[in-house]
């Protein structure tokens, strides 16, 4: 029987499992990310959450706010989509509501060089 991952440990259906949708969701809007993001808060600066995303492990993988869709499907949060082949889709820089980021050409490289550093890369050249 195959494995059902909407309830590991770091799955929100199985956070909301214990706490509910309701409460699950109250707490989620406490949250300041946006405002963040807009203040450039260190570790929470719009490039810190697209790496962040880009790694599948942000909290806007599936979209932004805190609007996760949890049709019934048996438990008090429904099912909660977690894909194994990579992400259908990320936030965007529009649909978290804050203006993109633009930098320098050097300042752009250098974030370029260190995101591929951080997934992997030995060497990084740009021309």
């Amino acid at each position: 029987e195959r494995f059902d991952a909407r309830y590991s440990a770091h799955s929100p259906a199985e956070v909301c499992r214990f706490v509910g949708l309701d409460e699950y969701n109250r707490v989620r809007a406490l949250s300041n990310a946006k405002q963040d993001m807009l203040d450039n808060k260190p570790g929470s600066t719009l490039r810190d959450n697209a790496l962040n995303i880009g790694a599948g492990t942000g909290q806007y993988m599936s979209g932004y706010k805190t609007d996760y869709v949890f049709p019934a499907a048996g438990t008090c949060c429904g099912s909660f989509s977690v894909y194994w082949t990579g992400q259908k889709g990320v936030a965007t820089p529009e649909s978290m509501g804050v203006p993109k980021w633009s930098g320098t050409p050097e300042e752009n490289t250098q974030m370029v060089r260190a995101a591929m550093r951080f997934f992997g890369a030995t060497d990084v050249s740009v021309g």
